[in-house]
């Protein structure tokens, strides 16, 4: 075997097993998301929330929890997203 169908073989099976880790994961709870965290001051609670809640809506991202403490959206992954600005 060649030093070029070994690479070819190693990159098939390295695509494999991420689409299988793509498709599968959702099912045994895996998430594949970047956590971003980003303290921003307002002048109250109420507003803050507000503002946050509509940014999360206009993107299409799904409110998973809206507590007065803590706030936690979700989206699905995608090619089309990436590298987009979210200016406020």
């Amino acid at each position: 075997m060649d030093l070029a169908t070994i690479i070819v073989i190693s990159l098939a099976v390295i695509i494999a097993v991420c689409l299988v880790a793509v498709l599968l994961g959702p099912l045994f709870g895996w998430r594949m998301a970047a956590r971003n965290v980003q303290f921003i001051p307002f002048p109250s609670r109420v507003e803050a929330q507000d503002k946050i809640r509509n940014a999360f809506l206009s993107l299409g991202w799904e409110i998973e929890r809206d507590d007065p403490d803590e706030m936690i959206a979700r989206t699905n992954p995608s090619l089309a997203v990436m590298g987009r600005d979210c200016q406020g």
